[in-house]
């Protein structure tokens, strides 16, 4: 990827070429929150038991929502984010609510851990069935902003 006179990708193009390398692109409602029913019927259920779903940025937020709402309804996950500390905190919880749990450690700024994550899913689970990118960084507020302007 990186050669004479290329620069590092940046994470915009490193997902995306994760998308090509895998030959697919997946696009799935969020489960948690206002996107969704806080429950699913039968029949949302079964569409959901034994799939497996990739969830980047599972450690925290709505990451860490949506793949304890998919494990609730049975699915394999597999979770991804820097911190192995905290995905394997998920990963229990994520078997305590019924679901499968696969944690890898991945950067999804680097493409060759993404590949690394795609490749673990399937020897683990199969397949992949769906991908939910949630990974990010937020910062809230500006550079010099001082708190006491807010109250």
């Amino acid at each position: 990827m990186n050669g004479p006179g290329r620069s590092r990708p940046t994470q915009v193009e490193a997902v995306m070429l994760m998308f090509r390398l895998l030959g697919f692109t997946v696009l799935a409602a969020l489960l948690a929150g206002c996107a969704a029913p806080s429950q699913l019927g039968a029949d949302g259920r079964a569409r959901i038991e034994g799939r497996t779903v990739v969830v980047t940025g599972a450690s925290s937020g709505v990451g860490r929502g949506v793949a304890l709402k998919l494990a609730f309804y049975g699915a394999n996950v597999v979770l991804a984010a820097r911190r192995t500390d905290v995905l394997n905190e998920v990963s229990g919880e994520v078997r305590a609510a019924g679901g499968q749990a696969l944690a890898v450690t991945t950067d999804v700024s680097r493409a060759g851990e993404v590949e690394q994550l795609a490749g673990a899913a399937v020897a683990r689970f199969g397949r992949i069935d769906a991908w939910i990118n949630d990974a990010a960084v937020a910062a809230i507020g500006w550079r010099g902003a001082r708190i006491g302007r807010w109250c």
